[in-house]
């Protein structure tokens, strides 16, 4: 047997003393691509000397043998463990083994780190690392720094920046009084798994919005309200330590399940989600789907063809119109929609005459009374496709946003005479569909307690002042006097009561600590009838302010005015935080940029990404 199947002599694995090959004339392998197995004879691909197939068929059919290896690695691991540690421990007493011919340890460490935070910086594919180009760059820059492989970055640099990162983030959220959060459903391009993006926003002391990704979590059973609230409070609660009682509001997609999952934490649904399906049910409309219908086929015509598009481009020459291609919609974004017809209005002249021209395209062309649905659409979207990327902000808009862009709106959705049939049911329909999002009274008042805080708009847009101030008064003593609860005895029960066979007999100690507590259950009583009336007196002083500009930053205001406004200061803190929309942060498997990166990598990379950018804490 050992003569028939020699062992490789360039392995080094101890997975290879249980296989061999079927030697040559000269004793060496005929095919190192296909071992042997010496227990059942049977042959085992492992092209290129991987031995992951190797592994796996000692594991299924020989588990006595693969436990042996199991073993041996684990001791191997154990022992690198422990010499890594003290030569990490003693490498300051002897120079020698720190630095060698290429540099010291330490520039080395610092290189790495400095090529991990620009991978992550910006969004780089970590096989930019091992690309001839990138390494002649390097050898120009420092002939003496040689680049670890992706691997390392992607199992110990960036995991351990990522830990760092997270201890950071940590901290400075230990510190936070006041937050929000937002979620929103995300899906993997080509795979049917659907995960929760969580993120946390809040205003800092020196009133600076923070918004950070806590990161995401799948969601592998139905998507009902206790799923969503479970991993809610696994994100927040588990993983970041935060309090849920101190979280003043959360801001998701329109749904009976997320309202009824969030309803003690002042749900609020997302604005610009209620606004995309609110012109979705314009957009679905029989006459102006069907236009649509037409249109794309019109438009594919010309965007699959290369010889049509050229044609095209020597039309709009003829006819002295831009030259610029036709673009085709994503029917899921209605924005996109918008921009195809807009195009295809400008470069409608040019079509029919190019479709005209062609007698096997003419069908291509559409009817005038599709012409005239398109121009209905084109005209009543153009006030809200700005809204579509204004909503898109990580920090904009605040929850005080919301009633000045429904209003504004509506406002241009108002039906007038002059209107066709086609614009005042387009209008109709995206109007009635966003009111009837907020009309919930407790949303509204909500609506209205953030708009009033926000000096911008508090005299403008306000339309329920009065609950907004009973409201804020209600809610002082949570938010800014906490005591402990008052006990409703009478003090004489201490005496008339007889012993409690369950308590032990109280000393003069405990009886004094008795009297301190009743004495000190008064006192919070008075402080918190005090705090009432200052309250009071600080929401009259800024009512009797003058609003600022709606291009100022409300932040700013609040920053410079807050010291004489201690108490509504922090109210402002506590709502203004709360986010209109569902933050747009990076959807973690569409990046293009990190294909064969797996998943727990991918989120690293963009939770440092974000870490670097927006973050003013520094890393040492």
């Amino acid at each position: 047997l050992e003569y028939k199947y020699n062992l490789n002599e360039n392995t080094r694995s101890l997975i290879w003393n249980y296989y061999g090959f079927p030697p040559d004339e000269l004793g060496k392998p005929l095919d190192e691509d296909r071992p042997i197995c010496k227990q059942c004879f049977k042959t085992v691909p492992a092209k290129n000397g991987h031995t992951s197939n190797l592994y796996q068929h000692l594991q299924y059919q020989h588990p006595h043998l693969a436990s042996e290896v199991k073993q041996h690695y684990e001791v191997c691991a154990k022992m690198f463990q422990v010499c890594f540690l003290s030569f990490k421990t003693y490498s300051f007493m002897f120079p020698l083994f720190v630095n060698d011919e290429d540099g010291s340890a330490r520039q080395v460490q610092a290189l790495n780190r400095a090529l991990a935070e620009c991978i992550c910086l910006n969004q780089l594919p970590v096989h930019i690392v091992e690309t001839a180009g990138f390494r002649d760059l390097v050898l120009k820059l420092n002939s003496s720094y040689k680049p670890p492989g992706p691997d390392f970055f992607m199992t110990t640099e960036i995991p351990q920046l990522y830990a760092e990162a997270r201890l950071a983030m940590r901290a400075q959220l230990s510190k936070v009084c006041h937050y929000s959060c937002s979620a929103e459903l995300k899906g993997s391009v080509g795979a049917m798994d659907v995960c929760m993006v969580i993120t946390v926003q809040w205003i800092s002391d020196n009133w600076q919005m923070q918004s950070w990704c806590l990161g995401s979590a799948a969601l592998n059973s139905e998507f009902s309200s206790e799923t969503l609230r479970e991993v809610l409070d696994e994100m927040v609660q588990e993983q970041w330590s935060l309090d849920l009682s101190k979280m003043t509001g959360i801001t998701t997609h329109y749904g009976t399940n997320y309202r009824k999952a969030f309803s003690g934490y002042n749900w609020v649904p997302s604005f610009r989600h209620n606004l995309d399906v609110a012109v979705y049910k314009a957009v679905n409309m029989d006459r102006v789907a069907g236009s649509l219908s037409r249109i794309r086929k019109t438009v594919s015509a010309f965007t699959r063809s290369a010889k049509m598009a050229k044609l095209l481009l020597a039309r709009q020459e003829e006819l002295g119109l831009p030259q610029q291609p036709l673009v085709h919609d994503e029917p899921t974004h209605w924005s996109s929609t918008f921009d195809m017809v807009g195009r295809f209005i400008e470069q409608r002249r040019a079509v029919c005459a190019l479709l005209d021209d062609l007698p096997d395209k003419s069908q291509l062309l559409p009817k005038e009374s599709e012409f005239t649905a398109l121009e209905t659409f084109h005209e009543i979207l153009s006030p809200l496709r700005g809204l579509s990327d204004l909503l898109s902000g990580e920090k904009d808009p605040m929850l005080s946003s919301v009633l000045p862009l429904s209003w504004k709106i509506l406002s241009c959705l108002c039906l007038s005479d002059e209107d066709s049939v086609l614009a005042r049911d387009m209008k109709e329909k995206i109007s009635g569909e966003l009111k009837s999002r907020y009309k919930n009274r407790e949303l509204q008042i909500l609506l209205n307690t953030g708009t009033f805080l926000d000096p911008r708009f508090k005299d403008t847009f306000v339309i329920m002042q009065n609950d907004v101030k009973e409201t804020l008064l209600e809610k002082a003593k949570a938010i800014d006097f906490e005591y402990p609860p008052q006990t409703s005895c009478d003090p004489k029960e201490k005496f008339e009561e007889g012993p409690d066979p369950k308590r032990a007999k109280m000393d003069m100690k405990g009886f004094l600590s008795s009297i301190k507590t009743e004495k000190k259950a008064g006192v919070t009583e008075v402080a918190a009838a005090v705090g009432n009336h200052k309250l009071q007196k600080e929401i009259e002083a800024y009512c009797h302010m003058e609003e600022i500009g709606a291009e100022e930053d409300p932040l700013a205001w609040w920053r410079q005015n807050g010291s004489s406004l201690p108490l509504l200061s922090q109210c402002a803190q506590r709502y203004l935080c709360i986010m209109a929309s569902a933050s747009q942060h990076s959807d973690f498997a569409c990046s293009s940029k990190r294909r064969g990166v797996s998943e727990e990598n991918k989120a690293l990379i963009d939770f440092l990404e974000r870490f670097f950018v927006y973050s003013s804490i520094r890393l040492v």
